[in-house]
């Protein structure tokens, strides 16, 4: 249980600093802050569904290698994640 823990505290830690730096110096939206944290956390919870379902594919339907699948499906999921994040989530106004 305090591994859990540890992991579930490590996660959030780690998604509110991404979202602080991705909204003030990488994308500099100025979308209302709840707004864009509705949006972030949208987006993760695709991600996360997307990443599932594709390593379900590779690995257990197609049989590919774990490895192979992971590093496919994270460089895929990163660049689908920058542009959405970019052109959605903390777009700008105006």
């Amino acid at each position: 249980l305090t591994g859990n823990f540890s992991v579930i505290v490590a996660r959030l830690v780690s998604a509110t600093v991404n979202f602080t730096v991705n909204r003030r110096v990488v994308f500099k939206g100025n979308e209302t802050l709840g707004k864009a944290i509705l949006k972030y956390a949208a987006l993760a919870a695709v991600v996360l569904a997307l990443n599932l379902a594709l390593m379900h594919l590779l690995t257990i339907r197609l049989g590919w290698p774990f490895a192979l699948s992971k590093i496919l499906v994270e460089l895929v999921l990163f660049c689908m994640n920058f542009v959405v994040q970019g052109k959605f989530v903390f777009r700008k106004k105006g």
